[in-house]
């Protein structure tokens, strides 16, 4: 057993937005939302709140769920299309990418944003046609933590959540992983990093080839034992 696959979130780990403008966005969306009576506190896992608040206020009525949470996703993607225009590119994607690639592992992108935000930023990375998968808030999964768009994406690549890592830059995505039973590797310069599952998450301070190659021999060797 060993992995098969490389799932990477996006901003904060390929890419880096300006995240104010993504707060805009939750405060547009909270207002949108009390037009059904519904109070949704800005603080992340914020879309599974708003997932959350929706299936607990309409549950019974799929359809109606379903309208208000795609007007959720385009509020959102109104602003995520804003933030491309001043986003930062990590210097090594591309190449780190290929190289994944070249080692014969399966990549795949699983981000909170929604599908033209991911794909105008992959096109600005470069890096289309090294991707095997993209999976983001406007497939039909429910959001982080819910491992949802872990266990799709595995589904779509024949592999098992177990066979892949999940490098993400928050709580939320290693809580996200874990959910999934796929492996956790956080991008973060906080060394103090603490929640439950401390010990089953891998920690880069910097996402560089070497450090995840590293991580991905020291998984495949403790497999193997």
């Amino acid at each position: 057993m060993g992995v098969k696959a490389v799932i990477f979130d996006l901003d904060g780990v390929l890419i880096h937005p300006d995240f104010s403008i993504f707060k805009q966005a939750r405060y547009e969306i909270i207002d949108y939302l009390r037009n059904f009576n519904l109070e949704v506190r800005p603080e992340s896992p914020f879309f599974k709140r708003v997932y959350d608040s929706l299936m607990e206020a309409f549950g019974d009525n799929p359809s109606k769920v379903h309208v208000i949470y795609s007007n959720v996703s385009k509020i959102a993607e109104k602003y995520e299309l804003r933030a491309l225009k001043s986003i930062k590119l990590h210097s090594e994607a591309y190449y780190i990418l290929y190289q994944l690639k070249q080692k014969g592992y399966l990549v795949g992108i699983f981000s909170l944003s929604g599908r033209n935000y991911v794909q105008h930023a992959l096109s600005l990375l470069k890096c289309d046609e090294l991707v095997d998968i993209c999976v983001s808030r406007d497939d039909p999964i429910r959001p982080k933590p819910y491992p949802d768009g872990i266990y799709l994406i595995c589904k779509r690549l024949n592999i098992k959540p177990y066979e892949c890592v999940f490098i993400g830059d928050t709580i939320l995505d290693a809580q996200t992983a874990l959910n999934a039973q796929a492996i956790p590797i956080i991008v973060t310069k906080d060394n103090d990093y603490i929640f439950e599952e401390r010990e089953k998450v891998f920690l880069l301070n910097k996402l560089t080839l070497d450090s995840l190659l590293n991580i991905l021999a020291s998984i495949k060797e403790s497999a193997g034992k």
